[in-house]
C-alpha cells in the first residue's frame, strides 16, 4: 500500500523516512544495502541482491553500447 512520506535534509544530505513496519515486513533493518532504481513510473527502492546488482552492471554496459538503438527503438 503507497504510504505518505517526506524528503527532509540531514547533516546536508536529502533522506526519505520509510516507517519500521514496512521495513519489517519488508525484513529490512537500518544499515541494510538497498538499490535506489529510477524508472519511468518514479523511484523504487529493493532490497540489495548481489545478482541484481551484476545484470544492472550488464544492462548498463549494453545501454552504453546501443544507446541510440534503444532511443530509436523507444519513439
Amino acid at each position: 500500500m503507497p504510504t505518505i512520506t517526506t524528503i527532509e535534509r540531514v547533516d546536508g544530505e536529502l533522506r526519505v523516512a520509510v516507517s519500521e513496519k514496512m521495513l519489517k515486513h519488508r525484513h529490512l533493518e537500518e544499515g541494510d544495502r538497498v538499490h535506489v532504481i529510477e524508472s519511468s513510473d518514479g523511484i523504487l527502492i529493493v532490497p540489495f541482491d548481489e545478482d541484481f546488482e551484476e545484470a544492472m552492471s550488464l544492462y548498463d554496459r549494453g545501454k552504453a553500447a546501443y544507446d541510440n538503438v534503444l532511443d530509436h527503438l523507444s519513439d
